[in-house]
C-alpha cells in the first residue's frame, strides 16, 4: 500500500460513511434527481420559458437560463420528496438498517466511479503525474482506474448514451424556445 492507495481510500471511506448515514433510498433518489433534473431541464424548459415570457416580462436574453434553472429545481425537489417518503416507508417496516448498509455499499461504488473518472482525467492531461512504478505498486490504482471505461462500455452496449441525438435535441429545444420568444 502506497500513498496512491491512501489518496484513493479516503474518498471511498467518506462516500461509504455518507452512504451509510443517508441510506440507499436517499442516495439513489439524489442521483436520480440530478439525472432527471438535467433531462427535464433540457427537454421541458421550453414550457417554462413560454410561461415566463407570456406571464412575466422577462426578456429573451435571460429566459432560457431562468427556465432551465426553474425546471431543474422543480424536478429535483419533487424527486427528493418522493425519496423522503420512500425512506419513511422503509423505516416504518423496519428495513432501516438494511437501507443504511446498502447505502454504504452504494457510496463505495459511487466513490470508485468518481475516483476512476478523476484518474482518467489526470492520466489524460499528464501521464507522468503518477509514475508507472507507483501505479504498479498500488493495490487500488488499476482496479479503480478500470471502472469508468468498463461502465462507459456497458452503457454504450446498452445503446446509451445517445450523445449525438441528445446534443441535437438540446440544440433544437434552444432554437425552438428562442424562436417562440422572438415571435412573441
Amino acid at each position: 500500500m502506497n500513498f496512491i492507495d491512501i489518496i484513493l481510500i479516503i474518498p471511498i471511506i467518506w462516500f461509504a460513511y455518507q452512504g451509510f448515514k443517508r441510506g440507499l433510498v436517499i442516495e439513489l433518489t439524489s442521483l436520480l434527481a440530478l439525472i432527471l433534473g438535467i433531462y427535464a431541464a433540457l427537454y421541458f424548459s421550453g414550457y417554462a420559458a413560454n410561461f415566463l415570457t407570456n406571464n412575466l416580462n422577462i426578456g429573451p436574453k435571460y429566459v432560457t437560463i431562468i427556465s432551465f434553472i426553474i425546471t431543474f429545481i422543480v424536478v429535483v425537489v419533487i424527486v427528493f420528496f418522493i425519496g423522503k417518503i420512500l425512506e419513511k416507508l422503509i423505516n416504518m417496516i423496519a428495513l432501516g438498517f438494511i437501507n443504511k448498509l446498502a447505502g454504504g455499499v452504494f457510496g463505495i461504488l459511487k466513490a470508485a466511479v468518481f475516483m476512476s473518472i478523476i484518474l482518467l482525467i489526470i492520466n489524460h492531461f499528464n501521464d507522468k503525474f503518477i509514475s508507472n512504478e507507483k501505479k504498479d505498486n498500488s493495490l487500488l490504482y488499476a482496479p479503480i482506474e478500470g471502472i469508468a471505461p468498463l461502465l462507459w462500455q456497458k452503457l454504450e452496449d446498452m445503446g446509451n448514451p445517445k450523445t449525438e441525438e441528445f446534443k441535437e435535441d438540446a440544440v433544437q429545444m434552444t432554437v425552438y424556445t428562442n424562436s417562440k420568444i422572438v415571435n412573441r
